[in-house]
């Protein structure tokens, strides 16, 4: 039982790591995607504009004489339907993972279920027999230590409330005050403070694009910002 256990925790610990390799590389074929696509989508709008300005003779011999590389568009598709390609091929793999590691946990399911059987019948056990009521043990029932330790229960837990420390609630924005209504957040990873209420910064609605906190564009000095502590 126990070469099982661990056997099925090495194997469940392994999931995590092989989806993150998987998916990391999915995610590096679609920024190659992205800039092939980006690449043909230029070439594609520089030869328009070529052929626009390409209304005179001497243009046109300029550019025979000193003509612009060429570039294989069908070359650049091809590529691209080897990056989809390939991307399916990894998608595939990650289904066969998990698959296989489905049925492998079926299996190890059975596996147990087999060994809880045949401890039930060296036990001599019938269906629906406890081993605590073969050996004529009394189970005590939820309700009843529920009465028994109810008191003391409410107790234990008065006493705790009691000497619980108080939780102050964390202070946020110039005001040094709790979060309250709409707040906004500073863009600025290094900002001390980070969450401001609408008001304190001139602010009505959700700024548009990123936005940085007057402490962070040096229009205020930085307070002391007040954290979570127990009195």
């Amino acid at each position: 039982m126990t070469d099982y256990l661990k056997q099925f925790i090495d194997r469940a610990t392994d999931v995590p790591l092989q989806l993150r390799r998987r998916l990391a590389l999915i995610r590096d074929l679609d920024e190659k995607a992205v800039a092939l696509h980006r690449e043909v989508d230029e070439h594609c709008k520089r030869l328009l504009a070529e052929k626009g300005q390409q209304s005179n003779k001497k243009q046109r011999v300029a550019n025979a004489e000193d003509p612009a590389p060429p570039y294989d568009v069908e070359l650049a598709l091809k590529r691209l339907l080897g990056l989809a390609d390939e991307k399916v091929n990894i998608a595939n793999q990650i289904y066969d993972f998990m698959d296989k590691h489905i049925n492998q946990l079926d299996s190890d399911l059975q596996q147990l279920d087999m060994e809880i059987e045949s401890d039930r019948r060296e036990l001599g056990l019938e269906d629906e027999e406890t081993a605590c009521g073969k050996l004529g043990l009394e189970v005590p029932k939820a309700g009843d230590t529920k009465k028994k330790r109810g008191r003391r229960k409410e107790e234990t837990a008065a006493a705790a409330a009691a000497l619980a420390p108080i939780e102050i609630e964390p202070a946020y924005c110039i005001c040094n005050k709790p979060s309250a209504g709409q707040m906004v957040g500073c863009d600025n990873p290094d900002c001390t403070i980070e969450w401001f209420h609408f008001e304190c910064v001139g602010l009505k609605a959700d700024p548009v694009g990123k936005w940085f906190c007057p402490i962070c564009r040096g229009e205020r000095k930085p307070g002391k910002k007040q954290g979570k502590k127990a009195a």
